[in-house]
């Protein structure tokens, strides 16, 4: 089965990528009211103030993002003067930088890394948001003004707290280029009075991916002094709930854990989620091989979405799991036919960063198929085509089939020698991906949303 990212509900973007998604996050009236194609004409300078108290910041190390920035220099903190002003830029006007629509971007720096992390809180809390009026009938909804906030590594337990300005932007944190903040962060919306060390405590207890005893005493506080949609609600219970699964030394068979997978499942099957029920159905036969548990879950994901080419796949690997290959096979083909089909009509949503991932994964689902029908030829066809998709996502599938079809001395040497060059690219793409970029500016496209907590 595939693996679905879509159930994270945090705005999370590895560092670098910001400068791009700042600008993107605070909606279309930026367009509205900018012509990108303007000439600067005049000069101006803006006063960084303290969110809370409004302020000067003298002396204080700063970020200004404009539409007329240099593009491929990175940015790099400057220093108010004693007054709290910034440098002087070039610009069409002065804009006003208490409106949420505003295309600049002025706020506290600190940190001496060289990769910049800067988040928009407005983007984690889109059904607790005050609404705005944004001109034709729009509205724009944000967090206000020096809302507290914190930012959360769950791969190194850190957390970055502070309060947002009136755009609803963080501070903008230089943290070490060593790819830690990459993935793994959360940005939260705490409630005044909320203490950044408890709210620490609080996220590290939901992480855990072990104890649901202690994932409980960190939702009840969450819930009391976080600022939670109900999306990011759930979401920590659906993240749980698959962090359990996919450690194979976690009972969920017993006790709490026990009872918090049922609880995601329950909770899943009563909104009809059905990318959560795929995900946990997947995650049961994949990684537990739980395959009787797991149909049921697939099946319902399947009758909310029938035509989902990842759904699909699932339910085609747990009835391969279970031997029924006649039934795999119609299923996984039907996905293959879904997967092209959103492939070349640029069907292709935020969970498929890779839209040959699915492909590939269906590919080497159905070599493993024809193998376990002894169809040593159509095995190998299918294997080399998921090999040359060259989907990095796909990897533990891939290993998995490789490891299977190797036990039937089934992989020709051919493919052997595809998969060598499979994982040396899969090795380079991701330490590529873990190195930061060298100029934030140049990255055009919108960073991908991707999910931890759900």
């Amino acid at each position: 089965m595939l693996k679905n990212d879509s159930y994270s509900f945090s705005c999370r973007w590895s560092g670098l990528a910001l400068l791009v998604v700042a600008f993107g996050c605070t909606g279309v009236a930026q367009a509205k009211r900018v012509n990108p194609n303007a000439v600067p004409n005049q000069l101006v300078q803006y006063v960084l103030t303290d969110p809370a108290s409004d302020l000067p910041l003298a002396n204080t190390p700063y970020v200004l993002m404009t539409p007329h920035g240099k593009k491929g220099v990175p940015i790099k903190p400057l220093l108010t003067d004693d007054k709290g002003r910034t440098g002087v830029v070039k610009e069409t006007q002065t804009y006003d930088l208490a409106d949420p629509a505003a295309p600049v971007v002025l706020v506290q720096a600190e940190g001496n890394g060289s990769q910049l992390l800067l988040l928009n809180l407005n983007d984690s809390n889109h059904d607790n948001r005050d609404s705005v009026e944004a001109g034709a009938g729009d509205a724009i909804s944000r967090v206000p003004k020096a809302a507290p906030y914190m930012i959360w590594n769950k791969d190194s337990n850190q957390a970055l707290c502070g309060r947002a300005n009136a755009q609803g932007f963080t501070q903008a944190y230089f943290v070490q280029a060593n790819g830690v903040w990459d993935d793994g962060n959360y940005i939260l919306r705490l409630k005044n009075g909320a203490s950044c060390a408890d709210a620490r405590t609080a996220m590290a207890e939901l992480s855990d991916d072990m104890d649901s005893d202690a994932f409980e005493r960190g939702h009840a506080y969450a819930r009391e002094h976080f600022v939670l949609t109900d999306k990011q609600t759930d979401g920590f219970v659906y993240e749980h709930a698959n962090d359990l699964i996919r450690n194979p030394s976690a009972d969920i068979e017993h006790g709490a854990n026990k009872r918090a997978l049922e609880r995601a499942i329950d909770l899943a099957k009563d909104k009809r989620d059905a990318a959560q029920l795929n995900m946990l159905g997947y995650g049961l036969g994949f990684e537990r091989h739980a395959y009787k548990r797991s149909l049921p879950l697939l099946t319902e994901a399947l009758k909310i979405e029938p035509n989902d080419c990842y759904y699909l796949n699932s339910k085609g690997y747990v009835l391969m799991r279970q031997g029924d290959l006649k039934a795999s096979r119609e299923l996984l083909q039907a996905s293959d036919v879904a997967c092209q089909a959103a492939r070349t009509h640029g069907e292709v949503n935020v969970r498929d960063q890779d839209p040959a991932y699915p492909i590939a994964v269906n590919y080497a689902h159905l070599a493993e198929n024809y193998g376990l029908s002894g169809d040593a030829y159509m095995a190998n066809e299918f294997l080399s085509r998921a090999l040359k998709e060259g989907a990095v996502r796909a990897k533990d599938e891939i290993f998995e089939v490789i490891k299977n079809l190797g036990e039937k001395k089934m992989v020709s040497d051919a493919n052997l020698q595809l998969f060598a060059l499979y994982l040396s690219y899969v090795e380079k793409t991701e330490a590529k991906n873990k190195a930061p970029a060298e100029a934030p500016a140049k990255k055009n496209s919108k960073a991908a949303v991707k999910p931890k907590v759900k």
